[in-house]
């Protein structure tokens, strides 16, 4: 099984485990409004205490997506310098940053040996944001 059959097998394992953990209805919210500031409160009144399974789970999907890319660029090295391993082997990888600025510094160190066209991947990824 890939990486990427793996993360979605475990990202439906992980709707399967919040949906049972939310009908067990962990939390309530409740709202106010103080009329003296014109505020509005969302209060939650039960602290929610989640599953141990339901991080494990989320964690293992999110390695399983990171290792899924990982993989797709190392692929796509290989078929651009049809090498194996390819050239710079150990610099490549898939870039993922908190912002668009860190994401285009690492899109450019992780290339490896890739060229604009063979990077393409990222690319895409940073335009969907």
């Amino acid at each position: 099984m890939t990486a990427g059959a793996w993360a979605s097998e475990h990202r439906q394992q992980l709707d399967e485990a919040v949906e049972v953990w939310l009908d067990t209805k962990p939390h309530s919210i409740r709202t106010d409004f103080e009329p003296a500031t014109g505020k509005h409160f969302v209060r939650l009144g039960k602290a929610p205490i989640v599953p141990d399974r339901i991080p494990a789970i989320g964690s293992d999907a999110i390695h399983y997506l990171r290792s899924a890319l990982e993989h797709l660029v190392y692929r796509l090295a290989i078929l651009e310098s049809g090498q194996d391993p390819p050239p710079k082997h150990d610099k490549l990888g898939f870039p993922i940053a908190e912002t668009p600025e860190v994401f285009d510094r690492k899109e450019q160190t992780n290339r490896g040996g890739l060229s604009e066209a063979a990077s393409y991947v990222p690319t895409l990824t940073r335009s969907r944001r």
